[in-house]
């Protein structure tokens, strides 16, 4: 199955790069994919996740009865250190944290990582239902960018064992593949998608050719 086409002039991606791409060993993988479409031309902004950091303060919290609130702005900071590790292993890779940072960036012809900090938008409540896909696409609406990929360790969202070429959003929630605020966040004529980051190639052939097996996301 393949996704609804993309925009095929479109250059400018804020890619999210899940944490568990690291548990699953393909984070090195995917990071060399997309320095590769980098040097092609493509303008990418990568999106950190929490990766075990996040785990981490999860089970810190639950452990010592944290409230949600403050266990989720230190699931915020986790991911600026996963976006640390990840400008570190990414070739050509720039720790951003500010838009006029990701141009410049961009101009140098470097990979920004942005690293989220404490900023979410009002649509965003603070908790735990607002996760690093909320920030990935919160990442675009700062930049200005229509081009979302969600690098996760699934195909894209399943029925009944059968890979959707489509979804909204609030289905892609139900399903547990991104989380329920991201619905809010999707801008008009965005192109956003689930894809499985360990199979990179997937990402080539959305930036490439508009297409690739995965779930295109669509507003509610």
């Amino acid at each position: 199955m393949i996704p609804g086409r993309a925009n095929g002039q479109r250059r400018r991606w804020v890619v999210k790069v899940g944490g568990a791409l690291a548990k699953a060993g393909a984070l090195d993988w995917a990071l060399a994919m997309i320095s590769g479409l980098c040097a092609e031309g493509y303008k990418i902004v990568v999106s950190p996740g929490g990766g075990a950091y996040a785990d981490f303060i999860r089970r810190h919290g639950e452990d010592n009865m944290i409230p949600d609130p403050v266990t989720h702005q230190q699931a915020i900071l986790s991911a600026q250190q996963f976006g640390h590790e990840l400008a570190w292993r990414l070739a050509g890779g720039e720790p951003v944290n500010s838009t006029h940072g990701a141009m410049r960036a961009l101009a140098d012809g470097l990979v920004p990582v942005f690293l989220p900090g404490q900023w979410l938008p009002p649509q965003a409540p603070q908790g735990w239902m607002s996760t690093s896909d909320t920030l990935a696409a919160a990442t675009c609406h700062r930049l200005g960018f229509g081009g979302l990929a969600l690098l996760k360790c699934v195909d894209g969202v399943l029925e009944n064992g059968r890979l959707l070429s489509q979804a909204t959003a609030g289905q892609a929630a139900q399903a547990g593949v991104v989380d329920p605020v991201l619905g809010k966040m999707i801008g008009q004529r965005w192109d956003v998608f689930v894809l499985n980051g360990m199979r990179p190639e997937r990402l080539a052939a959305l930036l490439q050719d508009g297409q690739a097996e995965g779930t295109r996301i669509i507003a509610d």
